[in-house]
C-alpha cells in the first residue's frame, strides 16, 4: 500500500466527485490544479502516477506541460499510467464533431512528447471508447534515471 495518495483534479466539481468515489482510501489528500497540475509535488517525490479520462480532451500544449511536470515529479524509475486520446485530426474539426470531444493526439505523438521530457514509454495499449475503435490509448511511461534537479525542473516549468 502507498504511504500517501494525492488526488488532483482540474476543477472543484471533479474533485467533489473524486472525494465521493475515493472516500474509503486511507492516507488520501486532495488538491485542485492551478495553472500547473503537480505543483504540490516535490521533484523526484512520486513513485507512481495515474491519470484516467482527464487527458483525453486536453490540448497538445497542455498535455506537453503535464508530461514535463510528470517527469519532474516522478522519482528515477517512477511509473505513470496515463489515459489519453488516440484520435488524430485536423484542427479545423469542430469540438462537437470529434468523437466524445477528444483532442488531437496519437500514441506515436504522445511517445515522442514523453521522450522529450525524459520519460520512456514502456507499453501502450490502444483501446476503444464507447463504440469507437482505437479512440484512446493507455500509455505506461517510466522516468529515466537522469538526476533531474529542482532547478532544472523550475526552469522547465517556467517555459511551459
Amino acid at each position: 500500500m502507498a504511504d500517501e495518495v494525492i488526488a488532483i483534479a482540474e476543477t472543484t466539481e471533479v474533485l467533489a466527485n473524486a472525494r465521493l468515489r475515493l472516500n474509503a482510501v486511507a492516507n488520501l489528500s486532495y488538491g485542485v490544479a492551478d495553472e500547473r497540475f503537480l505543483s504540490g509535488c516535490d521533484v523526484g517525490s512520486v513513485d507512481s502516477l495515474f491519470s484516467y479520462d482527464c487527458l483525453v480532451r486536453m490540448p497538445e500544449a497542455r498535455l506537453d506541460a503535464f508530461l514535463a511536470e510528470t517527469a519532474c515529479a516522478l522519482r528515477d524509475k517512477g511509473l505513470a499510467l496515463l489515459h489519453h486520446s488516440n484520435f488524430l485530426f485536423d484542427y479545423t474539426l469542430a469540438v462537437q464533431d470529434r468523437p466524445h470531444g477528444r483532442s488531437s493526439m496519437s500514441a506515436a505523438r504522445f511517445a515522442d512528447m514523453a521522450n522529450r521530457h525524459g520519460l520512456e514509454v514502456v507499453a501502450q495499449q490502444i483501446i476503444p471508447w464507447g463504440t469507437v475503435t482505437g479512440l484512446d490509448c493507455l500509455s505506461l511511461v517510466e522516468r529515466r534515471s537522469r538526476g533531474l534537479t529542482r532547478e532544472a525542473c523550475q526552469v522547465q516549468q517556467l517555459r511551459v
